[in-house]
């Protein structure tokens, strides 16, 4: 989870989940249980000798548990991190997580020769979003991605020889990180180490040096963006400036000026319309088809 976030404030509902404090000393931090009827998932099992008094769970298909640990850092604060069983990544608090957490664990980890498949979201007029999948184990270069384009939103891969007992043969990492490994529940501290350690890491950097070229922002820091960038565009044109020709509008799509009368304000029907657009123009729309909409 994001720097500060502390245990309890990683469920987004906290009165829909049960919590339960852990009897193993080495772990600090609380599980949180949702439960419906069904049938018992084995994770239950799992996660019963690091909990005070017994799991209960109805059985169900659709049970979720979220256990989430504080992580003492050296020569920094403590670090949360959740780890999710059944559906229970959903419980999460998603303006408290760490987006790039699992990715940046993933690229750290993955053998660059033996790379599998990249999700991308790619910037443009519109947001485009695509898995690329090779039928092998290979390179970076195989996949091409637009590096000044493509936002990278997932990895997968095999391995490196050196994480291989940390996390398994394969790992795959978006938001959150994913892997096979045998371990025991007392032992879910020590990886969460091992985890930040990875995370922490800037080797991927030379490998993939352009992840960190477009990085995707939550909810809350886009509208502090998005406000931010109404403030400067009100300023540049109060001033009238007249070198300001860094940004421009124009329709979304083709159109067919033939039937075109121009462009004005959604909230002033009556006005007269402008043959051209501009960036004083705001929330404007096609007065010759007032269901299309052209927005700056």
């Amino acid at each position: 989870m994001k720097e500060g976030t502390l245990v309890d404030e990683t469920i987004s509902v906290p009165s829909k989940v049960k919590r339960y404090n852990l009897s193993d000393a080495t772990l600090d931090g609380a599980l949180f249980l949702k439960s419906k009827s069904g049938d018992t998932p084995w994770w239950i099992d799992f996660l019963s000798p690091i909990s005070e008094g017994d799991i209960y769970a109805k059985s169900s298909r659709t049970t979720s548990a979220v256990l989430a640990l504080s992580i003492a850092r050296k020569n920094s604060d403590s670090r949360t991190l959740c780890f999710t069983f059944g559906h229970g990544r959903h419980l999460l608090n998603r303006n408290k997580i760490e987006r790039s957490f699992g990715l940046k664990v993933a690229l750290n980890s993955i053998d660059p020769e033996k790379l599998r498949s990249f999700d991308t979201r790619r910037q443009n007029d519109i947001v485009v979003n695509s898995r690329i999948q090779s039928s092998t184990a290979t390179s970076i270069e195989t996949f091409d991605i637009n590096t000044y384009q493509d936002i990278l939103t997932k990895a997968v891969g095999s391995t490196d020889v050196g994480q291989v007992e940390k996390l398994g043969k394969f790992v795959r990492g978006s938001d959150g990180i994913s892997f096979d490994v045998d371990i025991d529940p007392h032992h879910l501290a020590q990886r969460a180490h091992q985890l930040l350690d990875i995370y922490e890491s800037e080797d991927y950097r030379q490998t993939f040096p352009f992840v960190d070229h477009i990085i995707p922002v939550d909810k809350e820091r886009a509208l502090e963006l998005d406000e931010l960038l109404d403030t400067e565009l009100n300023v540049l044109l109060s001033e009238n400036n007249s070198t300001f020709r860094c940004l421009y509008l124009a329709p979304p799509e083709i159109i067919d000026f033939e039937g075109l009368e121009g462009f004005a304000f959604s909230s002033d029907t009556k006005s007269n319309p402008y043959s051209i657009l501009s960036l004083a123009l705001e929330g404007i729309w096609y007065l010759g088809n007032r269901n299309q909409q052209v927005s700056a």
